[in-house]
């Protein structure tokens, strides 16, 4: 930001300065944000986490980005959706949108209706317009009725390391095994819960089809889970 910031605020600095440089630097990271998901999905697609031993590219972000997992993932799809979207991903290019509210709109608008979504979200913020494509599917428009059947539940789990070691184990082979294509929240859950009630995810089962691999330390004796070659 430095090469586009001549300096940093000052004791007199003024509102009209300040206001000015953070939209200015506002757009500016719309823009970077714009760019981060497209080199997300390049690096995911050449798999460029296998350069450092990383068994996703999940961890890759991780560890050099600090980004979630979901975090990873979302931005991902919002890549691959933008390919088809030539109007909202100019718009996200120039930093006339948000990443939060181009995440959004990619769940619901097609080359048809990008249009339609981008004059209905001009001035809206990134919560808004969440609430605008709640309980819609991929190809609505803005006038089509709200569907409660579509509307997005937000689940939140605090889970043990062990846990949260075996929900990313789980994630990494149902992945592998729908042949390494990107799996977003809803995929997963409906695969993970598919196998379960199928009678696929039984513990026994689970035991003696995947390994768990602990770390016991030397020195004082704790152990740690491998998750995705990740200690927790």
């Amino acid at each position: 930001m430095g090469a586009f910031i001549e300096h940093g605020p000052s004791a007199d600095t003024s509102r009209q300065v300040a206001d000015e440089t953070l939209r200015k630097l506002g757009r500016l990271r719309a823009a970077s944000d714009f760019e981060l998901c497209q080199w997300f999905l390049c690096g995911f697609r050449l798999k460029v986490h296998e350069l450092y031993g990383f068994a996703s590219f999940r961890e890759y972000a991780e560890r050099w980005f600090g980004c979630s997992g979901r975090g990873t993932e979302e931005r991902v799809r919002v890549a691959m959706r933008l390919d088809e979207l030539p109007k909202l991903s100019a718009a996200f290019a120039a930093g006339d949108l948000v990443y939060s509210a181009v995440r959004e709109l990619t769940r619901v608008a097609d080359a048809e209706t990008e249009a339609e979504w981008l004059e209905v979200a001009e001035g809206k913020t990134a919560s808004q317009i969440e609430r605008m494509t709640s309980g819609k599917k991929p190809g609505d428009r803005p006038s089509d009725p709200t569907r409660p059947e579509l509307e997005r539940k937000r689940v939140t789990f605090n889970l043990s390391p062990s846990a949260y070691a075996l929900l990313r184990q789980a994630r990494d082979v149902l992945r592998k095994e729908s042949g390494g294509a990107h799996l977003d929240d809803d995929a997963f859950i409906e695969l993970l819960a598919s196998s379960a009630l199928s009678g696929g995810g039984g513990a026994d089962e689970t035991r003696s089809r995947h390994q768990i691999a602990l770390t016991v330390c030397e020195c004082c004796k704790a152990a740690t889970q491998d998750a995705n070659g990740e200690q927790v």
